[in-house]
């Protein structure tokens, strides 16, 4: 796939890999085979990784539970955890991450309806 903006000279290039079997495309960092593209997906059609290390956690709902943007030999992972309401609406993101010797953590609460993010740090 590539985006091309004239007006503002920007562009940039993203490679998808497509399954031979169905629609189901990931970035092709995963894997260059399409053959090897459905093995990168739960059986209930979710997306397992988003990089190479990077997992894809769904609830039995479908919901993405958690991200592991980051991950550490012998260190503390970053993640990103979800939770939703009755509705399958995401309400909160908590993320946490490494830095030296510390975890920072950062709690995002989505107000139900709002469609807006209030932040607050910890």
């Amino acid at each position: 796939m590539r985006h091309s903006a004239p007006a503002t000279n920007n562009s940039y290039k993203t490679d998808i890999t497509v399954s031979e079997r169905s629609n189901r495309g990931v970035l092709s960092t995963l894997t260059e085979n399409p053959a090897d593209v459905e093995a990168l997906f739960t059986a209930g059609g979710q997306q397992a990784q988003l990089q190479p290390g990077q997992a894809l956690v769904w609830t039995p709902r479908n919901e993405l539970l958690q991200v592991t943007p980051v991950v550490r030999d012998g260190g503390e992972d970053d993640r990103e955890s979800y939770r939703y309401d009755g509705g399958s609406l995401r309400i909160l993101k908590v993320s946490l991450q490494s830095a030296g010797n510390s975890v920072q953590t950062q709690r995002v609460d989505i107000p139900a309806g709002s469609g807006a993010a209030q932040h607050a740090e910890r």
